[in-house]
C-alpha cells in the first residue's frame, strides 16, 4: 500500500488534525465587561415593581408595590466588597448591577422603583444606558439584608 505524506509525518497536515485551531480560554476578561455583552448573557428573570400606594388619613403614605409589566431577562453582577470599601460604603449591603435589553418597559423604570430577583427586593439607586448602541440598560440596585 502506498502511504500519503500525512501518514509518514511529513508534508501538509503532518502532526495535527486539519481545521483545528488553538481555542484555549483566557483567564482575563476585557477591561470593560460590557464590551462582549450579548443577549445570551441575560440569563436571569427579574420583575420591576412600582409603588402605587394611596394616602392613609392624609398623614402618611401606605406603600402598595405592584408589578410593572412582566418579568424580563437580565444579567446580574454583584459589586465586590473591594469596590464597596473603595467607595466608602458598608460591606453588609448587597449591591447588584442588572443589565436588561432596552425596551419601552425598561425605559419607563424610575429610580424609586424596585427590582425583585429570586424573591429578594432591591431598591434601584442608578439607571444608565449601556453602549454600544444603547441596546441595553443597566440598573444598579441595593438590598440591605438587615433592614
Amino acid at each position: 500500500a502506498v502511504h500519503g505524506p500525512d501518514r509518514r509525518g511529513i508534508g501538509h497536515g503532518a502532526g495535527r488534525r486539519p481545521g483545528r485551531t488553538d481555542r484555549r480560554a483566557t483567564q482575563t476578561e476585557s477591561e470593560n465587561p460590557l464590551d462582549d455583552l450579548n443577549a445570551s448573557q441575560l440569563n436571569r428573570r427579574i420583575q420591576f415593581r412600582r409603588d402605587v400606594g394611596t394616602e392613609d388619613d392624609g398623614l402618611r403614605r401606605v406603600p402598595d408595590w405592584q408589578d410593572l409589566g412582566g418579568p424580563v431577562y437580565a444579567r446580574r453582577r454583584d459589586i465586590s466588597d473591594q469596590e464597596k470599601i473603595l467607595a466608602g460604603m458598608k460591606t453588609n449591603i448587597l449591591i447588584v448591577r442588572f443589565i436588561v435589553r432596552s425596551s419601552t418597559l425598561t425605559r419607563d423604570v424610575l429610580h424609586w422603583d424596585r427590582v425583585v430577583h429570586e424573591g429578594d427586593i432591591f431598591d434601584i439607586t442608578g439607571i444608565k444606558e449601556v453602549p454600544p448602541g444603547r441596546a441595553f440598560i443597566e440598573f444598579t440596585a441595593k438590598m440591605d439584608p438587615f433592614s
